[in-house]
């Protein structure tokens, strides 16, 4: 009897399985491609023009509250979606949803947007927070210590210090500057002493380029990969560890890493930078070059720190930090 029993589930048990499978095989409900829209992932605009469009059509079937001739939004007052005709401006404390701007847009201290899209620029105070996106067609100057979740601007993005991000796209974006007679840490820019993993290459746990070395070749290690100052590397660098550029060093492709990157002081990257996990770029870093758009990418937490140029996209998935 129990052999039977256990006969009937064996039989019974894939059949239940098979059945949803055999059904959907004659009559398919479920055999359309998923919608993908591919602007998405290639126009960092695209969602500034979904926007736009969004408030357009809101315009034409309820223009009285979405239509509206308003050029300041006064401190603790609430704008809900909208389409301003000219410039805007946010007094401190103020909020909105969903806006778009024919002209400038000024958010003063303490402001808050859920989505903005100006078709100039946009200048922001200090502690200002942007939900959602931030996108302009002109120049984009964040404040100091302001949430923005993503930001995207056809001319430039200059990033105030203490801010957070998620995601920044520009020709070009910088980082704040060093506060007047600021002149950093010393011990940090200066050539610092030379050690035995400063003057040897090992080619096993972790490789390491010497201080000055110039390699005409790409750099592929199974460990981590330390880079010395002033060193000039051609080619790609890639690692299944960790790597430690030095101050001054340049890299004349992209920089791919499995764990954490982390760049000196003034070292220049000429492609890519990809860190699954944190990506650390010091005072004076560039990435990329003007009219090569390139990206810097963490999977963990992306540090920016003073004078930070890079021509581009700046993403991460976990916590970017301007310094």
């Amino acid at each position: 009897m129990n052999g039977l029993l256990l006969a009937g589930l064996f039989v019974a048990v894939p059949g239940a399985v098979m059945v949803p499978a055999l059904r959907e095989l004659v009559r398919p409900k479920d055999d359309a491609p998923m919608p993908i829209d591919l602007r998405d992932g290639r126009d960092p605009h695209h969602r500034g023009v979904v926007l736009r469009e969004a408030l357009a059509v809101s315009s034409l079937t309820d223009p009285s509250s979405i239509a509206l001739d308003v050029r300041v939004i006064r401190a603790g007052a609430e704008m809900g979606d909208a389409l301003a005709p000219g410039s805007l401006t946010f007094e401190p404390g103020s909020s909105g949803r969903a806006v778009h701007a024919a002209g400038r847009v000024r958010l003063l201290d303490g402001a808050q947007v859920n989505a903005l899209a100006a078709d100039q620029s946009v200048a922001t105070g200090d502690g200002v927070t942007v939900r959602d996106l931030l996108d302009a067609v002109g120049a984009v100057r964040i404040g100091r210590r302001c949430q923005i979740a993503r930001c995207v601007s056809a001319e430039r993005i200059s990033m105030g210090a203490e801010g957070r991000f998620a995601y920044l796209s520009a020709p070009i974006i910088r980082t704040a500057n060093a506060d007047p007679g600021d002149e950093g840490d010393a011990s940090e820019i200066e050539a610092h002493e030379l050690t035995i993993e400063d003057a040897v290459i090992w080619c096993k746990d972790r490789m390491s380029i010497p201080i000055g070395m110039h390699l005409e070749r790409d750099v592929v290690a199974y460990g981590d990969v330390h880079i010395g100052a002033d060193t000039r590397i051609d080619g790609t660098v890639k690692a299944h560890g960790s790597i430690t550029v030095g101050p001054r060093a340049r890299i004349g492709g992209n920089l791919i890493a499995r764990k954490n990157i982390q760049l000196g002081p003034d070292a220049e990257v000429a492609g890519n930078i990809f860190a699954d996990d944190d990506l650390s770029l010091a005072r004076g870093c560039r990435v990329g070059r003007p009219g090569a758009i390139k990206t810097a990418h963490a999977g963990g937490t992306l540090r920016l720190g003073r004078e930070v140029a890079v021509y581009g996209v700046v993403s991460v998935y976990g916590i970017g930090i301007a310094e």
